[in-house]
């Protein structure tokens, strides 16, 4: 797998890390900001929608421009949003940076996603796939409770630089392995294509079922903390701790996401070797003209005795008619 899926990958785990960060410092920004716990969740709900509109916007957006330029782009403005919403100590105004990191965020899913299949063969882009979406679970099992530790020492805004410094390494890493200019190796998306794209019935299933399943998962994930000190009474020291997932549940996740990568191959290449198949053999070449007269190393046609009249009758090496020289 290349290095630059990795790179990628680290992309992923960053901005990740910012999308599920909050369940760690809610309490602690409702609390210095002043606000009262529920409208603090609002700033969940501003994520979700520069979510939600940002990924098919700047989708469309970016599809004439450089890859490496469109990455590297959003990640300047990710960055930039999460110093603001550090530096600025408002409310208002942390919930505006929390929509416009979030667009930003997926912009950079949208473009990562398809970089990441174009800089594999046919064949290993499940797994290329599996390896990039692999930052986010590792976000959710290293990131977040490393976010939360931080944040407790010395606030909330702590675990936005945080995020801004990982964000900054990997706009680096990505500036010096990702290759500039547009990519001329796969088919160009056209805009009209993408506008149509959506009057599939099947995509609409799958845009209810990651709706339902992700709404299920914040609707716990994002008050967790509270949940943890209010109800069960855990020291505030010990929520880092409780912050990471099972180590069972860890490994499920991973093994499900490299399984899916390989399983994704595997069908790409039985549906490639069946429409091979399908087609049949390759034709073979036309037999040569008999007629066709030879020519010697400089182009010249050499000379023949006459042409023959039946197309089977024999020539000889030099072009000439057997059957004239009998």
């Amino acid at each position: 797998m290349p290095f630059v899926i990795y790179v990628l990958g680290l992309g992923f785990f960053a901005q990740g890390t910012s999308e599920f960060m909050l369940s760690g410092v809610l309490p602690s920004v409702a609390h210095d900001l002043d606000v009262p716990l529920s409208s603090a969740g609002q700033l969940v709900s501003a994520f979700a929608i520069g979510m939600f509109t940002g990924a098919p916007l700047l989708g469309l957006a970016t599809l004439k421009m450089p890859r490496r330029a469109a990455l590297i782009g959003f990640q300047l403005v990710f960055i930039a949003a999460h110093v603001a919403a550090a530096l600025v100590p408002n409310f208002g105004f942390l919930l505006v940076m929390r929509v416009v990191s979030a667009m930003a965020y997926a912009g950079f899913w949208a473009v990562a996603s398809v970089a990441a299949i174009s800089l594999v063969a046919s064949t290993k882009r499940g797994q290329a796939i599996s390896v990039v979406v692999s930052g986010l679970s590792v976000a959710t099992i290293i990131g977040v409770p490393a976010g939360t530790l931080p944040a407790q020492h010395a606030g909330w805004r702590a675990a936005f630089w945080a995020v801004s410094l990982i964000t900054a390494l990997s706009a680096v890493a990505l500036l010096f392995v990702l290759p500039g200019g547009r990519d001329t190796t796969s088919a160009q998306p056209h805009l009209g294509t993408e506008l149509r794209s959506p009057r599939v019935p099947r995509l609409w299933v799958a845009y209810a079922t990651t709706a339902l399943s992700v709404a299920a998962n914040f609707a716990i994930f994002a008050y967790l903390r509270a949940l943890l000190e209010d109800v069960t009474g855990i020291s505030d020291g010990l929520i880092p701790v409780h912050r990471r997932r099972p180590r069972s549940l860890r490994s499920r996740h991973q093994h499900r996401t490299r399984t899916g990568g390989h399983s994704l191959d595997r069908r790409s290449l039985r549906r490639h070797r069946h429409s091979q198949h399908s087609a049949g053999p390759p034709p073979h070449p036309a037999p040569p003209d008999l007629h066709t007269r030879s020519r010697t190393a400089h182009g010249h046609p050499q000379p023949t005795a006459g042409r023959c009249r039946h197309p089977l009758t024999p020539h000889s090496p030099q072009g000439m008619c057997l059957t004239r020289r009998l």
